[in-house]
């Protein structure tokens, strides 16, 4: 059964488990078993994701948390790694990644939002996995780790 890996952010706690409770149903309805690491802030996402997968292969993965902006330039510097860091992983282990990070100006557009974009997060990874799965038909070697 396809596995996929949740790193969740739990700097806004609150808003994390709105996200986490979205994503998990949609992950239901598909069969796919799931493992949840916990992390700091967004700016660890990309390190526990990558620590994860030098252990254990999954199918996809799911990012999940929420940088609000502040009164300074940290903010810009954080989502802009953050966003980088995921895109990385994903291409270079070609993995199926679904985006769940909020970034946004309030807590209230956060509380807003994050249904909607835990939500989202799961159907694009879905999505992406039943992508990869239809190229992976073609190849006769077996997936590749790397690109």
């Amino acid at each position: 059964m396809t596995k996929v890996l949740i790193s969740i952010a739990d700097f806004y706690k609150d808003i994390s488990e709105t996200l986490l409770q979205a994503v998990i149903p949609e992950l239901q309805k598909n069969n796919l078993l799931y493992q949840k690491i916990v992390v700091p802030g967004v700016f660890e996402l990309g390190s526990s994701i990558n620590i994860a997968l030098e252990s254990f292969e999954y199918s996809g993965v799911i990012a999940l948390g929420c940088a609000i902006r502040g009164e300074t330039s940290h903010y810009d510097v954080i989502i802009k790694e953050c966003a980088r860091a995921l895109q990385d992983i994903s291409i270079y282990y070609s993995l199926p990644m679904g985006f769940g990070v909020l970034m946004v100006d309030t807590m209230e557009q956060a509380i807003v939002r994050a249904e909607e974009y835990g939500k989202n997060a799961a159907v694009a990874c879905i999505q992406m996995i039943k992508i990869k799965e239809q190229f992976m038909v073609y190849n006769d070697s077996g997936p590749s780790r790397f690109n």
